[in-house]
């Protein structure tokens, strides 16, 4: 019970103070447990109580009776209750708790899957309260099973036997007998007791007393509540302690946390049937015959687990020998393994000893202390030295040559210092020289790896080759690169960087980190992202085996100074000679100033291309545009002098047909003349301008032409704008758009007007009519020239070319808001320059 309370806590990772008191209550008299009980209570009357948890009947209703006043206000929760009492606990909101309520059919229904058919079951209850209320209960439950019979009842207040079901109606009747044990019927006990063919004895209440008699006597006993073994019941359904204190528990802690008792309603707690193992040895009962959820608490560890006891025991054996089996077969392997390694091994000394000797490259294999241990030809060969290798065993290194660098005659030694801490082999730096015994020097390509042994150095092995001539080759050649701005220069794929020659990074100034390298992913980054694919593409191409050399054009930016064109030439080794890496290498060149010329080049070639395109159009739309009004010129002149019978009327309709021709071909070539000087690099005038009286000179000027079923308005704002500008050409613009809106409107306004945007630095010049409109496609087509929208509406198409050019060197921009037959709005932007607003006399001192 109380490691129920102990686990409940710990799992909630609560921290509590327990205090655990037993009522003995079995053998104390109402009135003493009530007494013990108040003096318990008395000890926490100034003392902070949390909570009470109660286990069992007598003992909860016991401290509910106590009426003491911690009874009414600190939380009490109790469990293992068979038989609730609402009087006691009537007015106590402060209580909740399980329930245990004895099942005594579900027990009935037990004994019969142990035992087969049970005829007879003997209920054994005391004369006391708790008795009374089992032996009740196990009537009332009893009393609805369509095979009970009778029901015998020793208690007073019953009739000795009462026939439930006729016997004639059932073919194997159950017989109850409710034995109320006292003094008075103690002569039946050794009649229950002793077995008897399909009977059995249910114990619903433990007692000093007659829980024993489960012991004294022959007959299966079973039992509703939990009340423990060892007195020779076998068991039943019943809570177990733990469950029913770790449930009781589990609640509290929630009201210790802040819930109200008042929250939780009185539940019954979940039953389990329970046995006792020496019982069920006894009455030799099958353990599969047992309910699935059977608990059987004292049953035997190696019983309990002895099928997985058995399953781990064969599981070992068989693990132990499929090992045995497997180390056997490893201990082969390795031994047939060890033998061909040391075949292999001694077959690679061999072998190694034989390409020591063909290497060109000197091998020398030192000591620590720099004696030698072995050399091959070559090494004798740069070495300038005679006699076989043999000769020179045992010396030290020192006595044949030494390698130094920058006058640092001490050179190896602190390289293999150096690599001793690493325990890693390198090569010689380029400026890295051999002094031989007979003092000649010369420059040497080779590396130094240091050997090892039991974690300590071991020695060394020295390889060498003199690169004199290599070194002189390599300056003439980078001498020749330099004066075309060549370069060379190949990717690592092993350390992932690109190496270029140093002249490269001298020439242009670029960052070098003394190796000479760029990492691969700063290159990358460095290439213009517009290029990056082209590269990655061509990389690929060498990587998948399709190309051997290529050309590439790319920008790069080395040194933060801007993208420069690089051509790349590159080239691969096969990929047979190198395993699974590729080396690419091969030259780079500067080809920035040829970009440019060549850009220029282009530049020049596509404006003479569209000269040439521009001159054509011209003369197709001139030869088109003046031979429609001359022939009009013409063709009406020769019917004034040809035909004499013409009304005058009719003459002075030609003549105005004449005048009107003459006025479109003296525009035509006014806009012609017009839009070659500004194309020119006429200059414009730049004078304070008065927009508001622009825009109304503009709007007068045209008003004869306007038709009667337009209506011109001006939109301007309240206050005159003044600045800087041509007010001839600002006026231009204006008639321009005004004649253009005439054309396209047949009836409704025109506005011209302008505002002050983004704050005052630009003015918005807008003509606005509710004529035809423009589509989306033709937006883009009205600035070109000679471009007429309809061929039947009179004009050259020049007008808003015109526009477009006043604009472009106003430093501005026009542009078209329209939707068919709903209107267009054309709006001039221009860079607002102030000036100052005139007055009548300061204009006409102006003038």
């Amino acid at each position: 019970m109380n490691k129920g309370v102990y686990d409940c806590f710990k799992d909630n990772n609560m921290s509590v103070d327990v205090r655990t008191f037993y009522l003995d209550a079995e053998f104390l008299s109402a009135q003493q447990e009530l007494d013990t009980l108040s003096l318990l209570l008395q000890e926490y009357d100034n003392k902070p109580l949390d909570l009470i948890l109660v286990c069992d009947d007598q003992a909860t209703f016991s401290l509910l009776a106590t009426k003491h006043p911690l009874t009414y206000k600190v939380p009490i929760v109790f469990s293992g209750v068979d038989y609730v009492n609402n009087g006691v606990l009537e007015g106590h909101s402060n209580v909740t708790g399980f329930t245990t309520k004895p099942d005594f059919v579900k027990c009935y229904n037990l004994a019969e899957r142990l035992f087969g058919r049970i005829d007879d079951i003997a209920i054994i209850a005391e004369d006391t309260y708790l008795g009374k209320m089992s032996a009740n209960e196990a009537r009332q439950q009893f009393e609805q099973l369509p095979e009970v019979a009778t029901i015998y009842n020793s208690f007073p207040s019953y009739s000795k036997t009462d026939t439930i079901h006729p016997l004639g109606s059932m073919p194997h009747p159950l017989h109850i007998r409710i034995e109320r044990v006292d003094s008075q019927e103690a002569r039946m006990l050794k009649w229950i007791l002793f077995y008897r063919l399909h009977s059995c004895c249910i114990l619903p209440k433990w007692s000093p007393f007659y829980s024993s008699l489960a012991s004294m006597g022959t007959a299966p006993f079973l039992m509703v509540n939990n009340e423990g073994f060892g007195d020779g019941r076998i068991g039943g359904y019943m809570t177990p302690s733990y469950n029913q204190t770790y449930d009781a528990t589990n609640i509290g802690v929630k009201i210790l946390r802040g819930a109200k008792a008042s929250d939780f309603p009185i539940v019954a707690s979940k039953q389990y049937p329970v046995f006792d193992w020496v019982q069920l040895k006894y009455w030799k009962i099958d353990l599969d015959s047992l309910p699935q959820d059977s608990i059987i608490p004292n049953m035997p560890f190696g019983v309990k687990y002895k099928k997985a006891i058995l399953a781990s025991i064969i599981s070992s054996a068989l693990f132990i020998v499929i090992l045995m089996f497997i180390l056997l077969r490893l201990y082969k392997r390795e031994a047939l393994k060890k033998k061909q390694v040391q075949q292999k091994l001694s077959k690679e000394q061999l072998e190694l000893g034989i390409t020591i000797e063909a290497l060109e490259e000197g091998v020398v294999y030192i000591d620590r202390k720099g004696n030698v241990l072995s050399m091959n030809e070559s090494a004798l060969k740069w070495l300038k030295l005679d006699g076989s290798p043999d000769v020179y065993i045992k010396k030290n290194v020192r006595n044949l040559f030494y390698i130094q660098e920058d006058g640092n005659p001490f050179y190896l030694q602190n390289m293999m210092e150096h690599l001793s801490q690493q325990q890693s082999s390198r090569k010689l730096n380029d400026t890295a020289v051999i002094v031989t015994a007979d003092k000649r020097v010369f420059p040497v390509s080779g590396s130094v790896s240091c050997t090892f042994k039991d974690g300590n150095l071991d020695g060394a092995i020295i390889s060498f080759r003199d690169i004199t001539d290599e070194s002189m080759e390599k300056e003439l050649l980078a001498l020749s690169m330099i004066a075309g701005d060549v370069f060379a220069w190949r990717y690592d794929s092993y350390g992932d960087y690109v190496m270029f020659d140093e002249s490269f990074f001298r020439s242009f100034n670029i960052p070098d980190n003394g190796l000479h390298a760029i990492m691969i992913q700063k290159f990358k980054s460095i290439i213009h992202p517009d290029d990056y694919g082209w590269w990655k593409k061509t990389i690929k191409g060498f990587y998948s085996g399709k190309i051997s050399k290529s050309t590439i054009q790319i920008r790069q930016d080395f040194n933060g100074e801007g993208y420069q064109w690089w051509e790349y030439r590159i080239a691969s080794l096969p990929k047979s000679s190198l395993g699974n890496h590729y080396k690419l290498f091969g030259l780079c060149l500067n080809i920035e100033k040829f970009k440019k010329i060549e850009e220029e080049l282009v530049r020049v070639l596509d404006e003479a291309r569209e000269s040439d395109r521009l001159k054509s159009l011209f003369l197709a739309n001139m030869s088109h545009e003046v031979r429609t009004p001359l022939n009009a010129i013409v063709g009406f002149s020769s019917l004034l002098i040809e035909e004499e019978g013409l009304s005058i009327e009719s003459r002075k309709d030609f003549i105005n047909i004449i005048n009107e021709n003459c006025r479109l071909l003296l525009n035509l070539i006014n806009e012609i003349l017009d839009i070659s000087r500004i194309e020119s690099g006429i200059l414009f005038r730049e004078e304070t301008c008065n927009l508001t009286d622009i825009v109304r000179d503009s709007i007068e000027s045209n008003l004869p032409n306007c038709p009667t079923t337009i209506e011109m308005q001006m939109d301007i704002p309240e206050e005159p704008v003044s600045f800087i500008s041509d007010p001839f050409r600002l006026k231009q613009l204006l008639d321009n758009l005004i004649d253009n809106a005439f054309k396209f409107t047949k009836v409704g306004k025109v506005i011209v007007g302008y505002i002050l945007a983004e704050e005052g630095s630009r003015i918005n010049l807008f003509v606005k009519d509710t004529g035809i409109g423009i589509s989306e496609t033709e937006k883009d087509k009205i600035f070109e020239r000679f471009y007429k929208s309809d061929d039947f509406v009179q004009g050259g198409g020049l007008g808003l070319s015109i526009c477009k050019e006043i604009v472009k060197r106003m430093e501005g921009t026009i542009h078209v808001e329209s939707e068919v037959n709903k209107g267009t709005c054309f709006i001039i932007d221009i860079p607002f320059r102030k000036g100052k607003v005139m007055n009548e006399r300061e204009i006409i001192e102006n003038v």
